[in-house]
């Protein structure tokens, strides 16, 4: 179940479970009942679920008996469905998500719940875990300091030097993340994606699931050949796409195809990497400006396009986003070409390429906005401003005329 979206899961795919004895394992719980309202009860749950984040994530399932041996020992393999009674679940989701915010260290972001109905016996109730990469996470319930980790035999409590460890296998994640980030920039400085032309100003935008690195993610990109359209910038001109060794590539070309002006690449472990040419100008007294305006608009609406295409297609936060801005030494920031004397307020770069640092997305109910400010204000702090002024006080967005 968990490579499709947990909104779509249905009775039919619990049904499936049990008639295929899918076994307990890595990724996979199942619980007859809720966790008990009591300390240990308590003190069980958040095990579980840190010990999930603290490997490769997974989901629990309630509401699903198992089949004990003559000792009445669970096996790990699905009996029945028993459902979960008269339980208020809507209630039951926000007393469990209490519990997991005041008591796992650090919190656990982007953990779904999913009530499965459709049972003659009483609803279920899913839960889905993401894998972590601010791991380890520590049970901290009433003073306690636990760290677990789930494995095919259920889990078990971290000694020391699994702690170490889990430790810098959460800084290894973190490296892939940036070393990816890093070589598709390289690439792209030197020619060697679908946009050649790197002398003007160029913007690169990385959104990438985590279990990109988890080899949980596989995409078939044959099947979403069709969906071109629902990936890329959408600029003036001749939109096509194209099947490639890394997967599927949308991309817009003014007068030829071999020279796109920007292209959107949708790599077959779910990373998508937008890339955007010409983000500069030059005037007519000689001087080059990058427009704010462009480069502000450009990522909001790729980041709002990249994020529903991940949850049309089932793939889950957390995300990770990265943003390069190259070509742009000496050259002001401005929203309007025709405004000299705002370009005049701003200084000039004073570097050629702008990494800006990474963000993460564990919440997709967070607004584009809120996401990508500290982005935006990083901008014009580059070119000597002290935040991006397209925010009111209140920190909506406001948009440039």
């Amino acid at each position: 179940m968990s490579l499709r979206h947990i909104s779509q899961v249905t009775s039919d795919d619990v049904d499936q479970l049990i008639l295929d004895q899918v076994p307990e394992s890595r990724v996979l719980d199942y619980k007859q009942e809720l966790p008990d309202r009591g300390a240990d009860g308590t003190r069980e749950f958040l095990a579980d679920v840190s010990s999930f984040a603290n490997a490769g994530g997974g989901e629990i399932l309630f509401g699903v008996s198992e089949q004990r041996d003559a000792d009445g020992k669970s096996n790990g393999l699905p009996e029945s469905v028993v459902g979960l009674g008269s339980a208020n679940l809507d209630a039951e989701v926000l007393r469990l998500d209490n519990q997991l915010r005041d008591g796992i260290d650090p919190r656990i972001q982007g953990v779904r719940f999913q009530i499965v109905d459709g049972f003659s016996q009483g609803k279920c109730l899913l839960m889905r875990i993401p894998q972590s990469w601010v791991s380890p996470h520590m049970v901290c319930f009433r003073n306690s300091s636990r760290f677990h980790v789930r494995t095919n035999t259920g889990k078990h409590q971290l000694d020391v030097s699994e702690i170490r460890s889990a430790f810098l296998g959460s800084e290894k994640l973190a490296d892939q993340l940036k070393a990816f980030r890093d070589d598709r920039v390289g690439k792209i400085l030197s020619g060697n994606g679908l946009i050649r032309e790197t002398s003007s100003t160029v913007l690169v935008f990385h959104l990438i699931p985590i279990n990109s690195f988890a080899d949980r993610t596989s995409l078939d990109i044959s099947s979403l050949a069709t969906e071109h359209r629902d990936l890329g910038v959408h600029k003036d001109g001749t939109r096509s796409h194209l099947i490639n060794f890394d997967g599927l590539v949308a991309y817009t070309y003014h007068n030829n195809r071999d020279n796109p002006v920007d292209y959107t690449q949708l790599f077959r472990n779910g990373a998508i990497e937008t890339v955007e040419a010409d983000m500069s100008s030059l005037d007519p007294d000689g001087k080059y400006w990058v427009s704010s305006k462009e480069v502000e608009n450009s990522l909001r609406a790729n980041l709002h396009r990249n994020l529903t295409f991940f949850d049309k297609h089932g793939i889950d936060p957390p995300f990770f986003g990265s943003i390069t801005l190259f070509g742009v030494q000496g050259k002001t920031l401005a929203t309007h070409q025709d405004d000299p004397h705002q370009r005049d307020q701003c200084d000039p770069f004073d570097r050629d390429i702008i990494v800006f640092p990474e963000f993460q997305i564990a919440d997709t109910a967070k607004s584009i906005d809120q996401i990508l400010r500290p982005v935006f204000d990083l901008l014009w702090q580059a070119a000597g401003k002290i935040s991006c002024p397209h925010f009111d006080k209140s920190g909506n967005w406001i948009s440039p005329p």
